[in-house]
């Protein structure tokens, strides 16, 4: 069944609890998945976790206890995170390979490679089957929990709140982002941008003022910047290694190049004043004629 919330007014907490009980038990699917490998699971488990705080961050003002649930899951995220990162460096080097052909000599490419399968292996087996059992607690804890959530107000418009709220602070991060030109900026307007385009794909269904061409901007932004976010991983394994000013002058050019792409695409997506994205979101429930009314693109 699709991650996205039912097309219908009325209570919101059934359709959330069910959402997120569906995805933790996912989670928990794949942590215990026979056969396959740890990096996969880590990396599947993690992205089923943003998921799933996307959806609470969308009623966050109306969830009690969402300050414990959101450090619940976000511990559980962050025990797997050295395994997901281990595999990250080793599939972004990877896929520069054909990119450094000719820069780089055969020596130089194979130290490259040792350096960052070197930070996997390091890695134990216990290490590891520590990370999973302390992620595995945490949700089955959330999961044991969920039945007692409550959404107040519990009604279709704590979505639309939830919405603009994101909306007003990927907006927000987008412009300081631009302003310092740091990594670490862009990296929390990508956070937001995250949360910004699952909570417009969980709402797809109940706000079709929200269009594809919206949804599918954002998930081209999320790409790119999830594509630099991999390279600053892989800059932090080779700088452990002492290998960072190997490949370092290419990996800033790349990161330049992802950085302006996805400044291109996701300005002008929070080029609206946060009252303004409001107004069409809350006119077009009101009354289903204005549907008719401009669209969010």
């Amino acid at each position: 069944m699709a991650f996205l919330l039912p097309p219908v007014d009325g209570p919101v907490s059934l359709p959330v609890k069910k959402l997120a009980r569906r995805q933790l038990s996912k989670v928990l699917a794949d942590l215990d998945h026979p056969s396959r490998s740890d990096d996969r699971k880590a990396y599947l488990a993690r992205r089923r976790l943003k998921k799933v705080r996307a959806l609470i961050h969308l009623v966050e003002g109306s969830l009690v206890d969402f300050d414990e649930v959101d450090a619940r899951l976000q511990g559980a995220s962050r025990a797997l995170s050295p395994l997901r990162d281990a595999g990250a460096a080793i599939e972004v080097l990877a896929r520069l390979y054909p990119l450094l052909n000719g820069l780089l000599t055969t020596k130089t490419c194979v130290e490259l490679h040792e350096a960052v399968v070197g930070q996997r292996i390091d890695l134990s087996d216990k290490a590891i089957a520590d990370a999973m059992a302390s992620a595995r607690a945490s949700i089955q804890t959330v999961v044991g929990g969920i039945g007692n959530w409550s959404v107040t107000p519990d009604t279709h418009y704590t979505l639309l709140d939830g919405l603009r709220q994101t909306y007003r602070m990927a907006r927000r991060r987008l412009r300081k982002a631009i302003r310092t030109g740091t990594d670490e900026d862009l990296h929390d307007w990508r956070r937001m941008v995250k949360y910004h385009r699952c909570h417009c794909r969980l709402m797809q269904e109940r706000m079709p003022v929200i269009t594809d061409t919206r949804r599918h901007s954002l998930a081209e932004v999320s790409r790119l910047l999830g594509h630099h976010q991999d390279l600053i991983v892989l800059e932090e394994v080779l700088a452990a290694a002492g290998m960072k000013t190997a490949i370092s002058g290419f990996i800033e050019g790349e990161k330049a190049g992802l950085r302006e792409r996805a400044l291109k695409i996701g300005a002008p997506l929070f080029d609206s004043k946060p009252k303004a994205f409001s107004a069409v979101l809350y006119s077009s429930s009101v009354d289903s004629s204005t549907r008719k009314s401009p669209s969010l693109t």
